[in-house]
């Protein structure tokens, strides 16, 4: 996604009369350093429920009888 970003910067630079820079023609959101802390918040749950699913599935994989 940046090469196409770097691509597209460059192709427009090649016809307009003020060059425009890269990173100001489209931003990418882990490219923000302002986050709200809701946002992380919500990160952080997402992550801990993530984290509970595959510990769930560990313990079933090793609970269930040898074949």
């Amino acid at each position: 996604m940046e090469i196409r970003r770097l691509g597209v910067a460059t192709l427009l630079n090649a016809w307009i009369t003020k060059p425009i820079e890269h990173k100001k023609l489209w931003a990418y959101p882990w490219e923000s350093s302002e986050r709200s802390s809701e946002e992380i918040e919500d990160q952080r749950k997402r992550g801990k429920a993530l984290a509970e699913k595959i510990k769930n599935n560990e313990q079933r994989k090793n609970s269930r009888p040898a074949v």
